[in-house]
């Protein structure tokens, strides 16, 4: 009831949804809430998968390695609702205190420790699962107004601040950024796609495009190169049928040479893009930004 209360009361809400929604296996669940809410919908990078980017209400990936746009738009939200986000520092910002900001915050976590660490500032914590709030709001099912007014502006912050407006170019080489904007479109969908953390993560991240059920699986915060390749390897022992993407750093490739011998003699669908020069770059810069340059 509190809930639709400060929904009605809203000019400028999002809903932000993360991977305790599919932990709680509420994938088909939340699609039915965002329907209904017709809210603007942000995904954290472990969410990313449970909505399609085609999603009239999608409105991308905020944090430190996602999209623009997404940041500006919960930067001028006045009501937050969190569903199955930690809400980590990669997505929030470093400067905590400053996230959504004009913004009232309902947070919904299952784990209570999430929901008093020191880096949120909630104007209401629910400690429940992702699959029994969201169930608990279909069936309440308060009639709400229209949001027309507010989509229509996350549209525009959307235009302006958008991929193309960041200018990658290719030069010599190939832009990563572009490259897998553009292997995106062509994946089918039902593909499992894995990544490593790290910078390989930013690039896909900031711009790849999901297609309905299509899963994207990384470590997330660990940032470990050489992840993508042995997990997709662990998938297809369960006789996996599906399309399988592997985006990972070169050093990792060439330092596990038998899993070739595994792909081949069993005929593994495993499609393997391997990116030069990205090794250590976020460790590195965490080490900067933390720890005082103190390079090991």
């Amino acid at each position: 009831n509190k809930v639709y209360s400060l929904l009605k009361l809203s000019k400028k809400p999002v809903l932000l949804i993360g991977y305790g929604v599919r932990l709680s296996k509420s994938q088909k669940q939340i699609l039915d809430l965002i329907n209904l809410l017709k809210i603007p919908v942000l995904t954290s990078r472990r969410g990313s998968d449970l909505i399609d980017s085609k999603n009239i209400y999608y409105f991308g990936r905020p944090g430190v390695y996602g999209h623009r746009y997404s940041n500006m738009i919960i930067q001028k939200s006045d009501l937050l609702i969190s569903i199955g986000s930690r809400l980590s520092i990669p997505l929030i910002g470093r400067k905590s205190k400053d996230f959504a900001n004009n913004a009232k915050k309902i947070i919904i976590d299952i784990d209570q420790n999430e929901l008093e660490k020191k880096t949120l500032f909630p104007d209401y914590k629910i400690n429940c699962s992702a699959d029994v709030f969201i169930d608990s709001m279909i069936k309440y099912n308060v009639k709400l107004g229209l949001y027309k007014k507010w989509i229509q502006d996350c549209k525009k912050i959307k235009k302006i601040l958008s991929f193309d407006k960041e200018n990658y170019k290719h030069d010599k080489n190939i832009n990563p950024y572009l490259f897998i904007k553009d292997l995106s479109f062509i994946i089918p969908d039902e593909s499992i796609i894995f990544m490593d953390g790290n910078t390989i993560m930013n690039y896909t991240m900031q711009s790849f495009d999901i297609k309905k059920n299509q899963r994207l699986i990384t470590a997330s915060g660990l940032d470990s190169e050489g992840f993508s390749l042995p997990a997709s390897l662990g998938l297809s022992a369960y006789d996996c049928k599906n399309f399988i993407i592997v985006l990972c750093d070169q050093t990792k490739v060439f330092s596990s040479i038998e899993n070739f011998n595994m792909i081949m003699e069993n005929k593994l669908p495993i499609k393997i893009f391997a990116f030069e020069g990205v090794k250590n770059i976020a460790l590195r810069n965490s080490q900067k930004d933390f720890f005082g340059a103190r390079y090991v």
